[in-house]
């Protein structure tokens, strides 16, 4: 049996986009350079992930992605920042 059908993903990473010009329309249709945030990491079903240490960019983004592999599976992410002026 497949990850898949056991109802969760596999594996999951972040990346990261510091362009706050740009809309989320608009990301849609560009070729973005997106920053690796988070390395793919295997995931569990049924578990809060919390990471802090294994982020490998800690830079200044407008808009991050989640990469969920095999597709799907994700309910929620929450990324936690301070706004710059």
């Amino acid at each position: 049996m497949t990850r898949k059908q056991d109802g969760f993903a596999h594996s999951a990473e972040v990346e990261g986009l510091n362009n706050p010009a740009i809309s989320l329309l608009e990301l849609q249709d560009t070729d973005s350079e997106w920053t690796p945030v988070l390395p793919n990491q295997f995931l569990k079903a049924h578990f809060e992930h919390q990471y802090r240490d294994e982020l490998v960019n800690r830079g200044q983004f407008s808009h991050a992605r989640l990469r969920i592999y095999p597709d799907g599976g994700g309910s929620r992410i929450r990324v936690y920042g301070k706004v710059q002026k």
